[in-house]
């Protein structure tokens, strides 16, 4: 579990920096929402990191599980250009334009992002599935 919680630590920290390399391109809502997806998934790590009980360990890992996947679709739509988004990412060059010199383009950012969200999401399910596999199964009958 813990190995979850540090996995999207690592992965919240990295959209902080994104969010700091292309604050502007992203524009305000756009770059408030990624930040409040962020500090949710921080919570959720956090939470999990300090769960004790089996419940509150699932609690934080579907939230996990969610915020992770809407990150991965919503890093996806944007890359896409989906209407109503903000625009195409895939449109941008190698360079932001005002990005400093080696910084990536958000669209190379958002393309190694939607894996690693796939891996957060994938790491909470696993996780899950282990969480019920040790709880015992109450039949009916019993």
């Amino acid at each position: 579990m813990r190995t979850t919680a540090a996995l999207a630590t690592a992965v919240a920290a990295l959209h902080v920096w994104v969010l700091a390399a292309h604050a502007g391109p992203h524009g305000l809502w756009l770059s408030a929402a990624l930040l409040v997806m962020t500090a949710v998934c921080l919570k959720c790590a956090l939470g999990l990191w300090r769960a004790r009980s089996p419940r509150a360990r699932r609690a934080e890992l579907t939230a996990m599980l969610a915020i992770s996947s809407a990150m991965a679709l919503a890093h996806a739509a944007l890359m896409l250009g989906l209407p109503g988004l903000g625009g195409a990412h895939a449109g941008h060059g190698a360079m932001v334009a005002g990005s400093a010199a080696g910084v990536p383009s958000s669209s190379l950012m958002m393309l190694a992002l939607i894996p690693l969200e796939i891996v957060v999401a994938a790491a909470a399910a696993a996780a899950l599935r282990r969480l019920a596999l040790r709880q015992p199964v109450l039949s009916p009958d019993a």
